[in-house]
């Protein structure tokens, strides 16, 4: 009898275990629903964005020490503080050594649909028109270059979703679970060999951080913080990314200053004029030999359109 009644206790709960595993795989699963809309919410009402930002890459010898909940910190202290640039500067001296502190470069971004343009504080500038991807150089000593390559390429170093991680995410969560903070805690495998697990606001479905893990290394995002638009579209304060590879750090931070988006670019945005003596260089055409413009390029995107695939017109006449 006693055999019996062990047998049924024991039927009777997992009969009643059962069910609970399933709710928690139907939560699990309405979790990923949710969190692929907040996604797919944020992407759909960014149509247009401009931004003014610094960005800094340091890597090895240049990085001061610290641990993950040094660098959380230090991200904290620079949202809570007034963003002006000493709180910039002050950020940037508390995780690099003051030689690196200051290699932080200003950048404008400017996105609407197809066209793209990223200008880089002394170094390059990369538009993207319709027909058309250009890269200038403005180099101090060295003549200037134009570099013309086919529209179905792509160069660009930086682009919106940088400055807002969850915008380029193609993860699949395995699992998605809810915390009492108002977070989504995601997690998944890109691979046998790599794990990841990441939060995200459920309010507005923004990246707070992500931690993927391989036996080559480990990759640390944090975006922290919030910035407000006109237009009542949030991103993070600061986006920060360390990767540490077998002996070797490397840290990227991007500080937002401004951000707009959904508002009208002026067509100047997408134009790059360049001075005489620019050579330019059409790779659309594999027999093209670069040459020097004898006089100035009102606009090098406009001049590549007009040309597209064959050789430019390396004497415009200035408008």
């Amino acid at each position: 009898m006693q055999s019996f009644c062990r047998a049924v206790v024991s039927c009777l709960l997992i009969c009643l275990a059962v069910p609970s595993v399933r709710a928690q795989d139907l939560d699990s699963s309405n979790l990923v629903n949710e969190l692929t809309q907040l996604i797919t919410t944020r992407r759909k009402a960014i149509t247009t964005a401009e931004i003014s930002a610094e960005h800094l890459s340091v890597s090895g010898e240049l990085l001061n020490q610290f641990d993950s909940e040094k660098l959380k910190k230090a991200l904290t202290d620079y949202v809570e503080s007034g963003r002006s640039a000493a709180d910039r500067t002050k950020l940037y001296e508390t995780l690099c050594q003051p030689e690196a502190a200051t290699q932080a470069r200003r950048i404008k971004l400017y996105e609407d649909g197809s066209r793209y343009s990223l200008s880089v504080e002394g170094q390059n500038r990369y538009v993207t028109d319709y027909r058309a991807v250009v890269r200038t150089t403005m180099p101090d000593s060295r003549t200037p270059l134009a570099q013309i390559y086919p529209r179905q390429g792509t160069l660009r170093p930086l682009d919106l979703r940088d400055f807002s991680r969850e915008l380029k995410s193609k993860l699949a969560p395995s699992q998605v679970v809810a915390d009492d903070l108002g977070q989504l805690l995601a997690s998944g495998t890109t691979d046998p060999a790599t794990s990841w697990k990441t939060e995200f606001s459920r309010e507005d479905g923004i990246l707070a951080n992500s931690l993927a893990e391989s036996p080559s290394g480990r990759w640390l995002t944090i975006q922290a913080g919030r910035i407000s638009t006109r237009s009542e579209v949030p991103f993070p304060a600061v986006v920060c990314e360390l990767r540490s590879v077998s002996d070797s750090r490397d840290l990227i931070l991007l500080v937002p200053i401004e951000i707009r988006v959904n508002e009208p670019l002026p067509a100047e945005v997408f134009k790059v004029a360049m001075p005489a003596g620019t050579t330019i260089t059409d790779n659309r055409d594999p027999g093209h030999t670069p040459r020097a413009a004898s006089k100035a390029v009102d606009d090098i995107v406009e001049l590549a359109d007009a040309h597209s695939g064959t050789k430019p017109d390396l004497n415009p006449s200035s408008k």
